[in-house]
């Protein structure tokens, strides 16, 4: 009897010990103390933002556009990918694309610009019912871009993430390394690594490093030379060093940001802007119901490892303004951000 009493003391106080690190991780003890140096005014569009990227040459930006809620409710519903043209005081959101798959449901972007001038979009697309794909397209003499191709690969297990490196070459990030169901819960719940950056580099699809915990965003320096991986599980920004040549990476350091880090912009000075959750637990009740907001915080990580206060929170909010940010984008003094659900963009200006 007093050894049945004691096995059940120890599993309950490991249960209390894994729910505490729960509530923790989950940002329920943190205290948001809304703050930002500039204004903001909202961009109102037809879905939500969910990645932004932008072309620092031409000064536009192009926005990842999907009702997000009608996908959870299991609508038929498809996205798009709109251009915000940041030359002009009055800002609005046009067409991006020419023409793109009939159940295109686009997710994480990257934009490369070839030496001559060329660009390729590249967009993960979460076609209902189907495996989950890579779409490239490519800028027309209208402006306007095309679709070249789809891709897809068993290693796009949950693709959230991507970065372009080439007109055909690219790495992306997993958000999961499980499908669906309990595997995942578990995966997400204890924090395990079992999410894989793959590679593709033109014919071949690979995994390169080892597994992470939640791949939430990717980017690449100006030269990418470097790579940024945001790893949502360890609340750490991952920086690696890329071989040209064959694609792998080597793990250079581990930036922690305290926070559950999601998409990755790389500004003109080499600054690496994250959207991220402080309270993760919020963003989950957020999803599943509008009525509770979930906190916006954007971060903004010195590239050289010996700057003076590396990682500076430059935007918090409490969900008031913008709820549940997932991407953060800087061309100039202007601050683009973007959400998981709220049907438009913060146009900020940064002090």
């Amino acid at each position: 009897m007093k050894r049945r009493v004691a096995i059940l003391l120890v599993i309950a106080a490991l249960l209390a010990v894994l729910a505490f690190d729960a509530a923790v991780k989950g940002g329920v003890f943190v205290k948001i103390e809304p703050h930002f140096a500039g204004t903001c005014e909202s961009l109102p569009l037809p879905g939500s933002a969910e990645d932004i990227q932008i072309d620092r040459a031409a000064g536009f930006a192009y926005l990842s556009v999907l009702d997000r809620r009608a996908v959870l409710a299991g609508q038929d519903v498809h996205g798009t990918i709109l251009k915000v043209d940041l030359n002009v005081e009055s800002l609005g959101a046009v067409a991006g694309v020419a023409n793109a798959p009939p159940d295109f449901r686009p997710h994480g972007l990257s934009l490369y610009t070839t030496d001559d001038g060329s660009q390729q979009l590249f967009a993960i697309s979460h076609p209902a019912g189907k495996p989950h794909t890579v779409e490239i397209f490519e800028r027309g003499a209208d402006g306007l871009f095309a679709h070249l191709e789809t891709l897809h690969n068993p290693l796009l297990v949950n693709p959230n993430a991507i970065v372009a490196v080439g007109p055909r070459q690219f790495y992306v990030a997993n958000y999961s390394g499980r499908p669906r169901g309990m595997a995942r819960f578990f995966e997400i719940y204890f924090r395990r690594a079992l999410s894989e950056i793959v590679y593709f580099d033109g014919d071949a699809m690979r995994a390169v490093d080892e597994p992470i915990a939640l791949g939430t965003g990717i980017a690449a320096s100006a030269d990418r030379g470097r790579i940024y991986v945001s790893e949502a599980s360890a609340r750490r920004l991952r920086v690696y060093a890329r071989d040209s040549e064959t694609g792998d990476l080597a793990l250079v350091e581990y930036v922690d940001i305290k926070a559950t880090g999601d998409n990755l912009n790389v500004a003109e000075d080499g600054g690496i802007w994250i959207a991220a959750h402080p309270k993760p637990y919020r963003l989950l009740k957020h999803v599943q119901d509008p009525a509770i907001e979930a906190p916006t915080q954007i971060l903004r990580v010195a590239a050289d490892p010996q700057a003076e206060n590396r990682v500076t929170e430059v935007y918090l909010d409490d969900g008031d303004e913008i709820s549940a940010g997932t991407v953060a984008a800087v061309l100039g003094q202007r601050l683009l951000i973007g959400s998981l659900t709220d049907h438009k963009i913060l146009v900020c200006q940064l002090p």
